[in-house]
């Protein structure tokens, strides 16, 4: 029998285990960037089109320009 990574849900899988390691990983280090460019950014820049600022994030983490 493999021994279970959580107590309360014995069928979750080590695959199952890294993918949610890695997904937090990805979630500290976007809050952190996002945080780090918001300090840089202008507040009222926010919604508008331009180019140099990154105001948004996809959903891997990445900034782009809206």
């Amino acid at each position: 029998m493999k021994l279970a990574r959580f107590k309360h849900n014995s069928h979750l899988s080590q695959k199952n285990y890294a993918r949610t390691k890695r997904l937090m990983r990805k979630a500290t280090r976007r809050a952190y960037k996002e945080a780090t460019t918001n300090i840089r950014r202008p507040i009222e820049l926010e919604g508008r089109s331009n180019s140099g600022y990154w105001v948004k994030t996809n959903s891997h983490g990445v900034m782009y320009d809206c």
